[in-house]
């Protein structure tokens, strides 16, 4: 038999071995990466929802304030599907609010809000639509005007423009009258 030129066998996985290793090690930095992402994601979210409740509920003092909010709602009255959106300087507290007969969309804004203290912040409007489409501004008390008493038009009130003592009233234009000493 003769001999001949035979080369060497190839070096067996030296090269691939690392690519293998290092594809394998760039791939869980990423998966690493993507769960701190999405866990980021996740407790930024829940803290919005959070503060967004907290919000909700401590307007809710004002909004049950409101007898056409009671009337139509029923109650009791509860927060749901509270909504955290901050633009600039303003942020806005959107939810439901739930009554035993229907649901209501209600609307919080905090003007001039520090992000960082929003849910202590005094509400700049609170206003609550209800199934109806009348508009109810809880950020004001509501009106709580007596009834006229049965069987009057208003027509019997004292005259208020002369004093009670029956004189008459000096004129605007007179001067005032210089005391005696």
């Amino acid at each position: 038999m003769s001999q001949g030129n035979y080369a060497p066998p190839p070096k067996s996985g030296g090269m691939s071995t690392m690519t293998i290793v290092l594809i394998i090690f760039g791939v869980l930095g990423l998966i690493c990466v993507g769960a701190c992402g999405v866990c980021g994601y996740t407790a930024m979210t829940a803290g919005k929802t959070f503060l967004a409740t907290a919000v909700a509920t401590a307007t809710m003092a004002d909004i049950q304030q409101h007898p056409e909010v009671k009337a139509e709602l029923g109650e009791p009255l509860e927060v749901q599907n509270a909504k955290w959106e901050q633009t600039a300087d303003t942020v806005t507290v959107s939810f439901d609010v739930k009554g035993s007969k229907n649901t209501g969309k209600a609307k919080v804004e905090i003007k001039g809000a520090d992000p960082n203290n929003a849910a202590n912040s005094k509400p700049s409007s609170v206003i609550v639509t209800l199934p109806s489409g009348k508009t109810i501004d809880a950020s004001k008390p509501p009106m709580n005007i007596p009834e006229m008493p049965e069987g009057t038009d208003g027509t019997d009130m004292p005259d208020l423009s002369t004093p009670p003592d029956g004189t008459t009233p000096p004129d605007s234009t007179d001067p005032p009258e210089e005391p005696n000493n």
